[in-house]
């Protein structure tokens, strides 16, 4: 899993996680889950990683469908609107 675009690191420190607004407005309002893990992207690895066990897996496999390209997209864009993200995944089932 790759690291959200604004976390820096070398790999042998803490990654440092670069502010997209002043500290003030930061301190101001509490982030939400979505900004506090990056955004977007962190939900489609989530998702990815989730569907690429279901993949792998005798058992669970058989219980989706064939093709799981849709609700690959589907649930990674009602967990990233859950957790604060845009309302993408409304808009698209409307």
């Amino acid at each position: 899993m790759s690291e959200p675009d604004n976390v820096v690191g070398d790999g042998l420190r803490p990654a440092r996680v670069i502010l997209r607004r002043s500290l003030r407005e930061v301190m101001r309002a509490p982030p939400t889950v979505y900004e506090a893990v990056g955004g977007r992207g962190f939900f489609d690895d989530l998702v990815d990683r989730f569907y690429g066990a279901v993949e792998e897996d005798p058992l669970r496999r058989p219980m989706y469908p064939s093709d799981l390209r849709r609700y690959r997209a589907r649930l990674a864009g009602f967990l990233a609107q859950y957790w604060g993200g845009p309302p993408c995944c409304s808009e698209e089932r409307d």
